[in-house]
C-alpha cells in the first residue's frame, strides 16, 4: 500500500504502544547475533568485502534518519505527530544499535 502525503494515519497511543511491544519482539526473534567465542565460524572473504560494504551504506541511511529525528524533534509537535516522533526516535535507536552489532559481527568474524 502506497501513501501519499495527503494520507494520514491515525494510530491511538494504546495502539501505538502495542505496535512498538510488537515491533521489538520481531527484532530480537529475528536477530541473533552472537559474540565472538573461542569457536568462531570466519565470513569467506569475498562475503565479508560486500557485508562490509552494505553496513557502511547502511550507516549512511541511518545517519539521514537521525537527522531528520533531531530537526523533527526541535519543532513544536501537537498530538498525535509528537507521539510518532517518540516512536520513530525509538526505532532510530534500535535500528542503530543493530546497525553497530551487525558492523561488530562482521569485524569479529572476518579476517579484516
Amino acid at each position: 500500500m502506497h501513501l501519499s502525503f495527503e494520507q494520514r494515519i491515525e494510530i491511538p497511543p494504546r495502539s501505538a504502544s502495542r505496535l512498538q511491544r510488537r515491533a521489538d519482539t520481531l527484532i530480537m526473534d529475528e536477530i541473533k547475533i552472537s559474540s565472538p567465542g573461542a569457536n568462531v565460524d570466519r565470513i569467506p572473504e569475498d562475503i565479508s568485502v560486500e557485508m562490509r560494504k552494505i553496513a557502511h551504506d547502511l550507516s549512511n541511511a541511518l545517519e539521514v534518519i537521525v537527522q531528520t529525528s533531531y530537526l523533527l524533534g526541535t519543532a513544536d509537535l501537537t498530538e498525535p505527530a509528537s507521539e510518532w516522533l517518540r516512536m520513530l526516535d525509538g526505532g532510530v535507536e534500535k535500528a542503530m544499535k543493530l546497525n553497530q552489532s551487525l558492523r561488530s559481527y562482521i569485524k569479529d568474524h572476518s579476517s579484516h
